[in-house]
């Protein structure tokens, strides 16, 4: 919903929203009429897969199998133009397939060498610049690639590169890199949620303040994007309430949602109490998991985002929050399996199908599903709304490629 407190909450008035992390709970914020308010409901256990996606829009997609071609995992998937690019983390890969599954190429550079690469750290694809983007945090390298897969460019920045949403008229954005910035003796990038460099990795601009400004804090550095079709950017650093939207030529930020969490059951982790929960302890992916068992929840795993709808992950145990933006609407619930829960409610098959969501692009949410995990999650002859679909991926190898499935998201009324 949106609604209007006594103040306002301006490029100026942010500043004093930012709270350091040693602080107390985030007061209460003032929003202007330009800032859409989401509630954050607790979740509703009633609601399953189909109550949020269209199984009547499915559509499939199995990525052919080749030797070439073979895929171990999907980590990380974009539709952009009609081709699908997939990041397998595992071979340290980005392979490229049409609209109808043809294997159209990959980038596999892994070495030590001037054009190639350690690890991908970060992979994403700019849907303005047209260009996929891989940062490599162990070499300090971020590469510029063509549609085709084809470097263009490759630069080490003056900081470890971290997410690369876009990179546009010689100008990258780089989301959340302020745990490599602490020995930099400019205060004005030192902290700092995003940052925007030149083609050849300096610092030009300091996008977003830290909301923690705590040097000695520890806390992980992802930070969620997604993009809009009018070409602008949403960010949200991990632990913040707020969404960010950057212009199309990374010129300017605002706030253009403010996540108001009403979960009654759920703790809701942030700046003001992250270092306390975690003091005595080490290893912060693990951590957040315990935590999330224990009842915490956090903002900044992943966003996707259709041209009607907007999801928050709250964890990594696949709570969502989803807001209809026509009906302005939220419900918060469990995509998939989640801990405890012992029998899927509802079609078996759209059960397992939310348990892998891969990206979103347009008015669809895409999913990504192994030949062979659906053979064991979903029996033969054991779907009412997917029937098809499961007929004809139990018919292929189990050692094929995975299959896409996409649909649109149902309207919240």
């Amino acid at each position: 919903m949106n609604y209007k407190k006594s103040l306002y909450l301006s490029a100026f008035a942010l500043a004093s929203l930012l709270l350091s992390c040693g602080g107390s709970k985030k007061k209460d914020i003032v929003i202007s009429d330009d800032i859409t308010v989401i509630e954050i409901p607790g979740p509703d256990k009633s609601i399953i897969a189909e109550d949020i996606l269209d199984p009547a829009t499915v559509e499939m997609v199995a990525l052919e199998t080749t030797p070439e071609s073979l895929i171990t995992t999907i980590s990380k998937m974009y539709y952009l133009e009609e081709r699908y690019y997939v990041l397998d983390g595992n071979l340290t890969m980005v392979m490229m397939f049409d609209k109808g599954g043809k294997y159209l190429g990959k980038i596999h550079n892994l070495g030590k060498g001037p054009r190639e690469y350690i690890q991908i750290s970060y992979f994403d694809v700019d849907p303005v610049a047209r260009k996929v983007l891989l940062a490599d945090g162990f070499s300090g390298k971020i590469f510029v690639l063509d549609r085709d897969l084809n470097i263009e460019k490759i630069v080490k920045p003056a900081v470890r590169p971290s997410n690369i949403p876009a990179y546009r008229d010689g100008k990258f954005l780089q989301g959340q890199p302020y745990p490599h910035l602490r020995n930099m003796s400019d205060a004005a990038y030192k902290r700092s949620d995003a940052i925007v460099m030149d083609s050849s990795g300096t610092i030009i601009k300091s996008l977003i303040p830290a909301e923690c400004d705590d040097e000695n804090s520890f806390y992980p550095s992802d930070m969620a994007i997604a993009y809009e079709k009018d070409g602008t950017i949403l960010m949200i650093p991990g632990f913040s309430n707020i969404i960010y939207e950057t212009s199309s030529d990374l010129e300017s930020v605002e706030p253009k949602y403010y996540l108001d969490f009403k979960m009654k059951d759920y703790k809701l982790i942030d700046y003001s109490n992250y270092n306390k929960l975690v003091k005595d302890k080490q290893q912060a992916t693990f951590i957040l998991s315990d935590l999330f068992d224990e009842g915490y929840v956090f903002t900044g795993n992943s966003i996707y985002n259709t041209d009607n709808h907007l999801f928050v992950e709250y964890g990594k145990n696949r709570l969502y929050c989803a807001y209809d933006k026509v009906n302005k609407k939220s419900k918060t619930f469990f995509m998939g399996f989640y801990k405890g829960l012992t029998a899927p409610s509802g079609d078996v098959a759209m059960f397992a199908v939310a348990n892998n969501i891969s990206g979103a692009s347009g008015d669809r949410m895409f999913f990504n599903m192994p030949v062979w995990l659906w053979k064991i999650q979903v029996p033969a002859d054991h779907s009412t709304l997917l029937q098809e679909v499961s007929d004809s991926i139990h018919k292929m190898d189990e050692n094929a490629n995975p299959v896409i499935l996409s649909f649109k998201i149902k309207e919240f009324k």
